[in-house]
């Protein structure tokens, strides 16, 4: 269990230092991609919504990142310990931390990769990578589904009585 926090924190400290570094060094963005840092008063790539959404919408994430560990534990114990399903754990982990360490610090999430689409960092990158390891063990290992099988097989349960 403790593999997925070391690959987070490793990952966590290099988002929190490229942000930094693009903070600091005048870096003009190409045409359509490149890096320059920009302010994002918003919560994630750029929607502008009011701070007090954006904190009940922070202390969701952080829920929601509690509930999965939760799971993950208990898809070690039942089913397997894998290092896809670490990874993933990590990079979801550093995508719901890092825009919350920089929100709660600064007030705004630091940006710094331009695409023609969106403005984001490493943290929203990691949040999307980590979803898409997730669904992708979900879809490949079969026995991952019996996790929710047996949420399923609770509530009915305790629906009978």
């Amino acid at each position: 269990m403790k593999r997925p926090f070391i690959l987070a924190f490793i990952i966590l400290m290099i988002d929190q230092g490229l942000k930094t570094y693009f903070q600091y060094a005048y870096i003009d963005h190409y045409r359509h991609f490149g890096f320059t840092y920009v302010v994002n008063d918003g919560l994630w790539i750029g929607p502008n919504i009011s701070n007090k959404i954006i904190y009940l919408l922070f202390l969701f994430a952080f829920l929601v990142w509690c509930f999965t560990i939760y799971l993950l534990r208990i898809y070690q114990i039942k089913y397997r310990k894998s290092i896809v399903v670490d990874f993933a754990f990590a990079f979801y982990t550093v995508g719901i931390i890092g825009n919350m360490i920089d929100k709660l610090i600064f007030g705004y999430i630091r940006d710094f990769f331009v695409t023609p689409y969106v403005i984001c960092n490493l943290a929203d990158l990691s949040g999307f990578i980590g979803l898409f390891i997730f669904i992708i063990e979900f879809l490949i290992y079969p026995k991952s589904r019996d996790l929710l099988k047996i949420r399923m097989s609770c509530q009915r349960d305790d629906d009978s009585l």
